[in-house]
């Protein structure tokens, strides 16, 4: 790890990126830091209901739209999450 002189307080600093990484821990490495992981556990959420619900459909048409009808809701409360978090 690398230090950076502080020409005004005469101190050691280590770089954002660094204290960054280390705040995260090991879940944060995958989800990103405290601000942003809310949103990308919500993305990866959508993004995996939709992958399996295309995989479900392809398997079974039927079983897929009662699947259809039960993870829908579940999309819709992440996209508002995502949505409505910035206002």
């Amino acid at each position: 790890m690398e230090f950076k002189m502080n020409e005004t307080t005469k101190t050691l600093v280590r770089p954002p990126f660094e204290h960054a990484k280390l705040e995260a821990g090991i879940l944060g490495k995958f989800f990103g830091t405290q601000n942003n992981a809310s949103c990308n556990i919500a993305g990866i959420t959508i993004f995996l209901l939709i992958i399996s619900m295309f995989i479900v459909m392809a398997v079974n048409f039927s079983y897929g739209l009662s699947y259809l009808e039960k993870i829908s809701p579940l999309i819709a409360l992440s996209l508002g999450y995502l949505f409505g978090k910035n206002s």
